[in-house]
């Protein structure tokens, strides 16, 4: 008897862990955040060093310890103030499948200590709507496949979370 896989539902989360001296200086990428302004759209991060540092380390680690390929599609900036949360989200687009991402990684680039979770909504064969509930600190990232449902759950700090949103293909 044997099992064939016919599809996985996969969640990657962790720390950030850059060698010493190579550290992501996140308050760089906060700045350029905030530059491109506060408000309730997606916006499109500009490039920096730091952001490119962070996008390769995530592609190269999933790819070693997963091996899965990635390739960078689009980063967003997205800001929460204090008992603000999102609306329910998703980046998968069904009536433009090839230009759509296949992962969203979501990073804390200046969240308050436990102060918001990821809520990610999926099915499990005949059991619709399940949920999994994350918590999204500073430096660490949760990626998940993009036709997943997901929201970011209210913030419980006092101070303005900043969260990117990666998104990525899987090459042909």
């Amino acid at each position: 008897m044997r099992k064939i896989l016919l599809s996985e539902v996969a969640i990657y989360c962790g720390q950030v862990k850059m060698p010493e001296d190579f550290e992501i200086d996140r308050e760089i990428i906060f700045y350029e955040m905030l530059k491109e302004s506060v408000n309730d759209t997606f916006k499109e991060t500009p490039f920096t060093r730091e952001l490119d540092k962070l996008k390769t380390y995530i592609r190269e680690y999933i790819f070693i310890k997963h091996n899965v390929m990635l390739e960078n599609d689009s980063s967003q900036s997205n800001f929460y103030f204090p008992q603000e949360r999102s609306k329910p989200l998703t980046h998968l687009d069904p009536m433009n499948l090839t230009s759509s991402p296949d992962y969203v990684c979501l990073y804390g680039v200046n969240v308050g200590q436990n102060s918001c979770n990821v809520i990610i909504e999926y099915d499990e064969n005949r059991v619709k709507g399940k949920i999994i509930k994350m918590s999204l600190n500073n430096n660490s990232f949760i990626m998940f496949p993009s036709n997943l449902k997901y929201h970011i759950d209210k913030n419980r700090s006092e101070q303005l979370n900043c969260i990117l949103t990666l998104s990525y293909k899987q090459p042909k």
